[in-house]
């Protein structure tokens, strides 16, 4: 018998800038403070904060 509970949780490579950045916004779009977006994706993702931060601004700049 073989029982899947869940996947794997996708490795920090694994995510793009563009989903990180998406996540960020999700969360904002939720409610929740910029701020504390970024800190909760990185930690989800392994990343330093920075990099998740840097995610968001080239995304914005992408926008304009």
């Amino acid at each position: 018998i073989t029982l899947v509970v869940g996947g794997a949780p996708r490795r920090a490579a694994d995510l793009s800038p563009d989903e990180l950045a998406a996540a960020v916004a999700d969360r904002e779009a939720a409610g929740v403070e910029r701020r504390t977006a970024i800190a909760d994706v990185a930690a989800e993702a392994g990343l330093p904060k920075r990099a998740v931060y840097a995610a968001v601004v080239a995304a914005r700049d992408a926008g304009r």
